[in-house]
């Protein structure tokens, strides 16, 4: 209907042509994740000469990020510049948003600049980003700092505020500073959601606190609102995998479907791999020759890798030297898979 609207009006006489019908439109078809028509109506408002307005500039870059391309998403950003047309803070935390997911904080602060300098108010939004850049690139104290910077202007901190800072503190095992967080909210009159309660129940997890994690998902049945979901099950259940607690992970897969969740295939494959592994492991005690000798588990001498489970289910392994995780097995050196029962070696 939207289409037949804009239609009669290019056919009309009478009608004078303005971008926000074509920004509308673009919209939409965005929303509809239909981007190959949204470029076709952005090229329709070029067509008529007509000068695109903020909404149709902002929309643009949108599309764009939508469609993987961020630097022809600065390009369309630039041109807006160049062309005399002001952004808007929504503008940038449109910008923003690609950055902060993937840690970029080096492009965030540039960005962030270049909004100062334009004098353009930032948003709520763009103050999450550069929380949420932080927390990405495990760099917490820069995290809380934006945060302060937030509760400074305007209403403050959001709900998306608060949980990009309480993942963070949950990638770092650190509970009690989520249980801070969620405090604070509940002062300033911002309910706890299902996402909230997650990160909780992730935070207990990557702390060891299998037995508190399973008292969240206790908390959140109290509520249909904040009822466990697939991601609350998957959590605790790669929680036990990692731990080599598998009799406890395959329990985990029972309470899903007593809840009418249906557990992903992958978690029946990573809980058969489990087993297969855990049957091929041997304990640091059982090691032959003097590999036990040169190997010190307080402090990890001896040992090259550290495998993890993600909480996707994927296996991840970690250099003990540092560095970024792989997903693929390490062809050499000695692997450590700490359990209950372990740490285990491989």
């Amino acid at each position: 209907r939207a289409e037949a609207l804009l239609a009669e009006m290019e056919s009309a006489t009478d009608v004078e042509l303005v971008p926000p019908p074509y920004s509308s439109l673009m919209h939409g078809y965005l929303k509809s994740e239909r981007f190959d028509d949204a470029e076709v109506v952005w090229r329709r408002l070029r067509a008529k000469n007509l000068q695109p307005d903020p909404s149709s500039f902002t929309t643009l870059i949108q599309l764009r990020i939508a469609q993987g391309n961020f630097a022809e998403a600065e390009a369309a950003f630039e041109e807006m510049v160049a062309a005399g047309v002001r952004p808007h803070g929504c503008t940038f935390a449109i910008l923003l948003t690609p950055c902060a997911k993937e840690g970029n904080f080096e492009k965030s602060e540039a960005l962030w600049s270049r909004m100062d300098q334009m004098g353009v108010m930032p948003t709520v939004p763009c103050y999450n980003c550069m929380i949420q850049v932080y927390a990405k690139s495990d760099q917490i104290e820069k995290s809380e700092e934006w945060m302060t910077k937030l509760s400074r202007v305007g209403n403050g901190p959001n709900a998306h505020s608060y949980g990009s800072l309480m993942d963070a503190y949950a990638e770092r095992g650190l509970p009690a500073r989520c249980e801070e967080l969620m405090t604070k909210m509940q002062s300033a009159g911002i309910k706890l959601n299902r996402v909230i309660h997650n990160t909780l129940v992730k935070a207990r997890v990557h702390a060891g606190d299998l037995e508190g994690a399973e008292q969240c998902l206790k908390d959140m049945a109290k509520s249909p609102a904040t009822a466990p979901d697939k991601y609350s099950y998957n959590t605790v259940f790669y929680g036990y995998v990692r731990d080599g607690q598998l009799t406890r992970a395959e329990e985990m897969l029972e309470r899903m479907r007593k809840d009418g969740l249906e557990p992903d295939p992958q978690l029946d494959k990573a809980l058969s791999r489990a087993y297969t592994q855990a049957s091929a492991t041997i304990p640091l005690s059982q090691l032959e020759g003097n590999s036990a000798s040169f190997i010190d588990p307080g402090a990890s001498r001896g040992v090259d890798w550290f495998e993890e489970v993600g909480a996707d289910g994927g296996r991840r392994f970690r250099s003990a030297v540092g560095g970024e995780p792989r997903t693929s097995p390490p062809t050499s050196g000695l692997v450590q898979l700490q359990s209950e029962n372990g740490p285990f070696y491989w």
